[in-house]
């Protein structure tokens, strides 16, 4: 049961209402069950006791400002104007007694299309066309009243039933403020500011608040390249990254289009041109949808010279070679380049590699780290070092770097690009294993128990052990942390972690630590000063990996993995890196964080990814 409201709200000071009433809210609306829970309220499914009909009531705080309480009458007030059967219905609005704002929806059977993406992966034309159209036509009819949505995205798209449980696409929370209802890729800090990314913003929407159906257009055009290939088109993490990565896609570029059916490939460019004024109306590209077939989805775009799709070079690991796991989706295998050795440019065997590491990576020395490599490779290698590991991807991504020295989310994220292939990765069998620990605020929050209600703090979007892992350690024992903490924020670091717990201004946060083959911590960065309780500790963390670019050449990539994974080879970096052993890389282990990433809400068990 899906009621016509996102699953996430943006995060309030205050506690959301409770669900005990004695008397209906208004005098004629019972509540039966709760739906779902934010910072801004609760969701319920009620019973108009008048006409007996069932409804979907959005029951807010009383103290929500002045600015947020405006924007829900006007969700309200812009449904009202738009009649049209796959826009959800607003019934009523009203305050309740004790002052409490409510918005009273149709209540619609079914889910919605994020939830169906994360379960089915990606979408057949025929189901894709009989969700779709009916929303760009809704959409339509919203821009020709002057209407426009600005937050189109898969989970405000609810796949209804009606009573003879036809498909009912029902586009919700029309109007509504992007900034009111948490995205389900976005995180808020405690203060309010936006740290996500916002993947089905336009452009222009991301700098400028007022902006036109064009942005409703690119929208649409994000969510059908998820709804084909079970992945946005772009990656970027920090919001300033994301707008250059946004600002600078190339609607025109091979590697846009990798998965897609090429029936598609037109409507998707027009859609995601960076210029507004290039964009097909809604009424343009339903009418480009429309003369799709079915016999068109056995045709796809040839991929891009140089691409490789994720684990090529591990062909004993895949029992199907014409099958790969590609994100969350199956798509058949592209077609593998061949290369003829003889004709290959001499120097590109012999010129220096190229690797990048980030700054504060494992606070590795430069001239020893390429010292090592050289003696491992036994060729020339050179250290390119990076700011972030968002600046690394993209270096990787565009070949700018040859490897990449990648910790486990990094890695994750440049994979499910299609940028990067993993080579090796660092075990540390039989030593203390990198692990991450769930950290309650002392006299606080000391079980899963008392979580409900309360602030977390992590360190940032790339982080393991302090942000994903702890994330599914909540979710693994039936905690979903973006309904039931009460406010979430990033603060940049472990350390910063660790003070806010210690200063009273967060509850629950997460650390690395290190734990021995029993499962006791052995090391901590956390002393008794920082007053917090272990909650729990999850399972070691896969190691770091090395990774080479999409674009280098595959004999190169086979003779780097040979020589890394040669003990005698390779021993003096292995000791650098602290490594028990330098092994060869296997996507499955970084599953559960792959998981983590593209669905933002682990479903339970994923926490628990074991380095075996």
């Amino acid at each position: 049961m899906s009621a016509a409201v996102p699953r996430g709200v943006a995060e309030s000071d205050h506690a959301p209402p409770t669900a005990h009433r004695s008397s209906p809210i208004a005098q004629k609306y019972e509540l039966l069950r709760e739906i779902g829970r934010g910072g801004m309220g609760v969701v319920h499914e009620a019973i108009n006791t008048w006409t007996h009909r069932r409804v979907a009531l959005k029951l807010m705080h009383p103290g929500l400002p002045r600015t947020v309480q405006r924007r829900l009458f006007e969700e309200a007030r812009t449904a009202s104007r738009l009649s049209h059967p796959n826009v959800v219905d607003v019934l009523d609005m009203g305050a309740a007694e004790d002052g409490s704002l409510f918005l009273v929806q149709e209540l619609l059977e079914g889910e919605d299309l994020h939830e169906r993406l994360d379960r089915v992966g990606r979408l057949s034309t025929h189901e894709l066309l009989t969700i779709f159209l009916p929303v760009i036509d809704a959409l339509a009819s919203a821009h020709e009243l002057g209407i426009v949505h600005r937050d189109v995205k898969p989970s405000n798209i609810v796949l209804a039933r009606d009573p003879r449980g036809l498909l009912v696409p029902k586009l919700v929370d029309f109007g509504i403020a992007k900034r009111i209802d948490d995205h389900p890729y976005t995180r808020i800090t405690l203060d309010g500011t936006l740290l996500g990314t916002p993947h089905y913003m336009a452009p222009e929407q991301i700098v400028d608040d007022e902006v036109g159906p064009p942005a409703d257009v690119w929208s649409i055009g994000v969510c059908l390249h998820e709804a084909l290939t079970g992945r946005v088109p772009y990656e970027s993490t920090q919001l300033h990254l994301l707008l250059r990565e946004i600002s600078k896609l190339d609607a025109t570029s091979p590697r846009l289009l990798v998965g897609v059916h090429d029936a598609f490939a037109t409507p998707i460019r027009a859609a995601l041109s960076v210029d507004p004024a290039l964009r097909p109306t809604m009424r343009e590209l339903a009418t480009m949808l429309a003369s799709i077939t079915e016999a068109d989805e056995a045709r796809t775009v040839p991929p891009p010279a140089g691409y490789h799709p994720l684990d090529e070079l591990d062909d004993d690991d895949d029992p199907d070679p014409t099958v790969v796991e590609l994100n969350r989706v199956s798509v058949p295998s592209v077609q593998r380049v061949t290369i003829d050795e003889s004709s290959l440019v001499s120097a590109e065997s012999v010129r220096a590699l190229r690797i990048g590491i980030v700054n504060d990576a494992r606070d590795l020395d430069s001239v020893q780290l390429r010292d090592a490599f050289r003696s491992a490779l036994d060729r020339g290698c050179e250290i390119d070092r990076f700011r972030s590991y968002a600046e690394l991807v993209d270096a990787v991504g565009e070949g700018d770097v040859d490897l990449a020295w990648l910790p486990p989310v990094a890695y994750v994220r440049a994979a499910r690009l299609g940028a990067v292939r993993m080579l090796v990765s660092v075990e540390r069998d039989g030593r203390a294993q990198y692990a991450s620990a769930l950290l309650g605020r002392r006299g606080v929050v000391s079980s899963y128990e008392d979580v409900a209600g309360r602030r977390a703090v992590w360190v940032d979007n790339w982080s393991a052990a302090g942000y994903l892992v702890p994330r599914a350690l909540l979710c693994e024992r039936g905690v979903d942390p973006d309904l039931a903490l009460r406010s979430q924020g990033f603060v940049g670091s472990y350390e910063a972690v660790l003070d806010a717990l210690a200063s009273g201004a967060a509850d629950v946060g997460a650390a690395f630590c290190t734990v021995g083959a029993d499962g006791e911590i052995v090391r901590r960065p956390w002393s008794d000063e920082h007053g917090v309780t272990v909650i729990d500790v999850s399972a070691p963390i896969p190691g770091d990996t090395l990774c080479a670019s999409a674009l280098l050449p595959d004999d190169v990539a086979r003779a780097v993995r040979a020589s890394l994974t040669d003990e005698v080879a390779a021993a003096p970096l292995a000791k650098l890196v602290g490594a028990t052993r330098i092994a060869p890389g296997v996507h499955e282990r970084y599953r559960g964080l792959e998981r983590a990433l593209l669905v933002g809400r682990l479903e339970p068990g994923a926490a628990r990814v074991e380095n075996k």
